[in-house]
């Protein structure tokens, strides 16, 4: 065996031989090659290898250079900059404001202040008062709008100097530009731009050296799609732009590379027509603005709509000089809620025929919609995926009532958001809820003419009827506020619904005396679900309970290792001086855990609250609506609720957002200019011009009226 395996090796060897004098192998045939050319970084050889070079500049975005080795981006002095028209003087900071996206300053103020973190400006350079900001200096032609400040003799230059400002137009939150409270550097040591700083609009960065530009991005959302073919865009740069292109991307990638040129997705270039005088009664706030039509078919507007779109001018050299985001809520009216079959005449929710059961969700730019399930626990039990109708826009799920009913369910849906610039995968429950679980978290499957959704004669009711409108009388009251602190109604019902129901009850008797003298209506403020009450009653605290309570659910509270545990909040209260301030902060400690909300806080529209209920969880907020409303018209009086459709509690991705998880930008009302959300309602405005939220208040209003017994409403700032 061994000299096998020898004679084996030999003949290996030979082959190898025989190969390698085939292959050339018996002879020597490379040549000298040439000698690299030698450089001392950082230069490098010519594409010829005959000389070192400066290698070309590294690619840095507008506003950054690159660094000293010419491998990285640094932040700092751009040598190429002109100089600014006004420099700091002593015991002065500058600050310029530039608007590369129309150049317009006017209406534009500074708000300034001092406190103990930044305590820089002289009174002469405080703003006198939110709706009275300070006045721009002047406009330098590359910087902007500039403010020339007074700082306190020898603030400056110490550790942490800093000026509080923001720059604004107008009295709402919306026109603060960017949107935060922001700080100025004031201890630079630059010769030559100490105290002066540049902030640019729609950024949240502030450069402490002068920057002409940060180049081209896609800012704001003064993009405008109006109908299949109309396209508006809220900018003087459109007006005159030699080319305006419409660029989409399906997965959201949109984005300007260093060089000025959008990436990530594709292009068509749009045609720029004039205006007519149906824009302008559609559109009346954007009459002014330049005009361009597309050549879509219905159905590829509506694929187009589903994705980020973005308008991009253009100058004469074929160079990007301006980009905007472009909001689509007008033409999903347009596609989806004009003329017949549209979602106008769909069917909304959850609807039961005898044994089937169907819930239908209006989302027309969603990728896809799921069907989530979950039991009382809360677990997932099964998912279906929903089918679109691509006419109107609408996903729908058919099932049976054995396998649906008293389900909670939730939709997960799969759509672009303009808020976070991606596409997102988020659960959303319906805004059509007739029902919702503890604290509004899950929908709820539920046929309202079921038995034991009623309360006793529920059927056969009556409603009082007023023949003349001038002789009716109003009486407001709250839920909660009419028996909670009443000790002749229940415990049990105290702040409830129920305690309508109560017959001899001193409020109810009062109620009863009233109407018998003329009084006609009951107007109960908003008792829709709500987003700010926490319905878990074990998670809320109450006047009766004790500090220990109190403590276990806010251990930061005043009274905390101070005041007996034993001891009751009211009592604790009573024993306070009226001078002193110990009352309020003990109240104040309170106010996220108490039950106490006049309702204005609106999270479903039709779902009314759980903290009125005797069990937040299940069918008894329906049952117990029922009953108050039924007691109040057997008392001789009609029920007015108090609606609250022009704002919700939330929007974008947070837990308390509905519409806007399921049809971004499109219930709200967002800024024509930056896409940010109105709020000068208080709150998230919604936008009840669109004709998708105005079938839901019409829809909402009957649900409410003919199923939960509500005769009249009255509407919060209409």
């Amino acid at each position: 065996m061994f000299n096998l395996f020898k004679m084996l090796k030999l003949s290996s060897l030979a082959l190898c031989a025989i190969l390698l004098y085939g292959c050339g192998g018996g002879g020597d045939s490379t040549s000298p090659g040439s000698a690299l050319l030698t450089c001392t970084l950082p230069q490098i050889p010519n594409p010829t290898n005959t000389a070192c070079i400066d290698p070309p500049p590294f690619s840095c975005p507008k506003g950054q250079f690159p660094n000293d080795t010419n491998d990285g981006c640094r932040v700092g002095k751009d040598p190429n900059a002109p100089a600014p028209v006004v420099t700091a003087g002593p015991d002065q900071a500058v600050l310029f404001y530039k608007r590369p996206q129309d150049g317009a300053y006017e209406g534009f103020r500074l708000h300034t202040w001092n406190n103990e973190t930044c305590d820089a400006y002289q009174p002469s350079s405080i703003a006198p008062s939110w709706d009275n900001g300070l006045q721009y200096n002047g406009i330098d032609p590359n910087y902007g709008a500039y403010w020339i400040l007074n700082l306190k003799p020898g603030y400056a230059g110490t550790e942490g100097a800093c000026g509080s400002f923001i720059i604004h137009i107008g009295t709402d939150d919306a026109g603060k530009d960017p949107a935060l409270d922001m700080q100025m550097p004031l201890s630079q040591d630059d010769p030559d731009f100490a105290r002066m700083n540049w902030v640019f609009s729609g950024n949240t960065n502030i450069y402490e050296f002068p920057i002409v530009s940060l180049g081209v991005s896609i800012q704001g959302a003064a993009a405008h799609w109006l109908t299949a073919n109309t396209f508006v865009w809220n900018t003087p740069v459109a007006d005159t732009a030699p080319v305006v292109k419409l660029f989409y991307s399906t997965d959201a990638s949109l984005t300007v590379n260093n060089s000025d040129e959008i990436e990530g997705g594709s292009s068509i270039e749009l045609t720029p027509v004039a205006a007519d005088d149906s824009l302008a009664q559609l559109v009346p706030h954007l009459a002014n603005a330049a005009v361009f039509s597309a050549n879509f078919t219905a159905e590829q507007a509506k694929d187009m709509a589903k994705n980020q779109l973005a308008l991009a001018a253009y100058n004469s050299d074929n160079e990007l000089i301006s980009a905007s985001y472009v909001q689509v809520a007008k033409v999903l009216d347009d596609l989806y809620a004009t003329g017949d079959n549209s979602a106008l005449d769909a069917q909304l929710g959850v609807r039961y025929n005898g044994n089937d059961v169907s819930v239908a969700v209006w989302a027309p730019t969603a990728r896809s919609v799921t069907l989530k399930l979950y039991n009382a626990s809360k677990a997932v039990t099964a998912t279906h995926n929903m089918t679109a109708d691509a006419t109107t826009g609408v996903w729908r799920y058919n099932g049976s009532r054995s396998a649906l009913d008293r389900q909670f369910y939730r939709f997960e849906v799969e759509v672009y958001h303009p808020l976070t610039r991606k596409v997102e995968i988020v659960e959303a429950t319906d805004p059509y809820s007739v029902n919702v679980s503890t604290n509004g978290r899950y929908s709820q499957f539920v046929d309202l003419n079921n038995a034991d959704t009623k309360p006793e004669g529920w059927d056969s009711r009556e409603v009082p009827v007023v023949a003349n409108p001038t002789d009716i009388v109003i009486y407001e009251g709250h839920v909660r506020d009419f028996s909670i602190r009443d000790q002749s109604t229940p415990a049990a019902h105290r702040g409830k619904y129920l305690a309508f129901a109560e017959a001899d009850s001193a409020p109810v008797r009062h109620l009863r005396k009233l109407a018998e003298n003329g009084l006609t209506h009951f107007h109960v403020l908003p008792l829709n679900d709500q987003a700010n009450i926490n319905e878990d009653a074990n998670r809320r605290i109450n006047l009766t309970d004790t500090i220990g309570r109190l403590c276990q659910l806010n251990a930061q509270a005043p009274v905390c290792g101070v005041e007996n545990a034993n001891a009751t909040i009211e009592s604790v209260l009573q024993s306070y001086l009226p001078y002193e301030s110990k009352a309020q902060e003990l109240v104040q400690s309170m106010r996220a855990i108490d039950g106490f909300n006049w309702g204005y806080d609106p999270h479903h529209f039709i779902a009314v609250e759980g903290s009125y209920a005797s069990n937040p969880e299940g069918i008894a907020r329906i049952k117990e609506v029922r009953a108050m409303n039924k007691a109040l018209n057997d008392l001789g009086l009609r029920v007015v609720l108090d609606v609250v459709y022009n704002h919700t509690s939330s929007s974008g991705l947070f837990d308390n957002s509905v519409f806007d998880k399921i049809v971004p930008g499109y219930y709200h009302r967002y800024s024509e200019t930056t896409g940010n959300i109105e709020r000068s309602t208080c709150c998230e405005n919604t936008a009840t011009e669109h004709k998708m939220f105005d079938k839901f208040i019409k829809d909402s209003l009957v649900i409410l009226s003919r199923d939960f017994g509500f005769n009249d409403f009255r509407f919060d700032i209409m």
